[in-house]
């Protein structure tokens, strides 16, 4: 047995494209194709699939499961010697275990960068829903920095990316972090900070809710790579970090190396008792 501080964070899922298949209904298509168990090829790397999705007996609201990104390297000598890793059904595996609230599209997922991040939970439905432009991942605030931002005048709005060279594995759509990736090698730096300022308090509602969206969840996806993103607005000394206020839990379990399916059922038990947790503020802030 082993101690592990496992995190999860609360994101609302809709589709990019109105009237595109929802989230919970890609993932429904995907967990019912015949050959899920083979692993999809992202690119980069990043070979993935789900497992373990089912839907929850006590509150059918409620699906789970586990994204997997097979290991193909750092391979650790309790592996089988010589055992395929590339095609195997059943390899050594980085695991996200999530849940997902059917009502109000919120998922909450583990986060673990090593294994399936938001942004290849999007490829991976993308790649196996032909023609579906995927979905934007926004990070679910707390009911007090949703009120800040409500009641508050913006006067910018910053974002910081670490090694946006490095983006270049996470997207179909490249304009952005090309630019990105360019300042970096202009400039020198580790890292690039963008600011989008609004003198005059955003009087012209050039800063509106869907471009914000845009901005947090383009962040959201690539949270191994964006610092940060704030928002600051006129009534407040300090800017609002909205990473630092999402939804998220966090706890120290006891996880068994060897045994999987064991695992996940105490990663399951971990995420439901937090959704339990944060259930009366996700229905205020996003209920039907």
């Amino acid at each position: 047995m082993m101690d592990r501080i496992v995190r999860g964070r609360f994101y609302q899922v809709e589709p990019i494209e109105a009237g595109a298949e929802a989230f919970g209904a890609c993932l429904t298509a995907l967990w019912a194709k015949a050959d899920r168990a083979v692993y999809q090829d992202l690119g980069y790397g990043a070979f993935v699939q789900i497992e373990r999705y089912a839907e929850d007996r006590q509150d059918p609201d409620f699906v789970a499961g586990e994204f997997v990104r097979q290991q193909t390297d750092n391979i650790p000598p309790v592996a089988a010697a010589g055992a395929p890793l590339v095609g195997n059904s059943n390899p050594l595996g980085h695991r996200s275990a999530f849940r997902f609230h059917i009502p109000t599209n919120i998922l909450l997922v583990e986060v673990r960068q090593a294994a399936v991040t938001v942004a290849r939970i999007n490829g991976l439905l993308k790649a196996c829903a032909r023609g579906h432009r995927g979905f934007l991942f926004s990070p679910c605030l707390t009911e007090n920095a949703i009120q800040r931002l409500r009641d508050g005048t913006p006067k910018r709005v910053s974002m910081r990316v670490a090694r946006p060279s490095a983006l270049k594995g996470e997207s179909a759509s490249m304009s952005l972090e090309d630019n990105l990736a360019g300042l970096q090698e202009f400039f020198g730096g580790p890292s690039i900070e963008i600011t989008s300022g609004f003198p005059r308090g955003n009087r012209d509602g050039t800063l509106n809710v869907k471009n914000l969206l845009r901005a947090v969840g383009w962040g959201a996806e690539r949270r191994e790579h964006v610092e940060k993103i704030e928002v600051k607005i006129q009534e407040e000394p300090n800017p609002i970090d909205l990473f630092s206020e999402q939804m998220k839990i966090e706890s120290t379990l006891d996880l068994d190396s060897l045994n999987v399916a064991k695992n996940y059922d105490v990663r399951d038990a971990f995420l439901s008792a937090g959704f339990r947790v944060r259930m009366p503020e996700i229905l205020r802030m996003y209920g039907v």
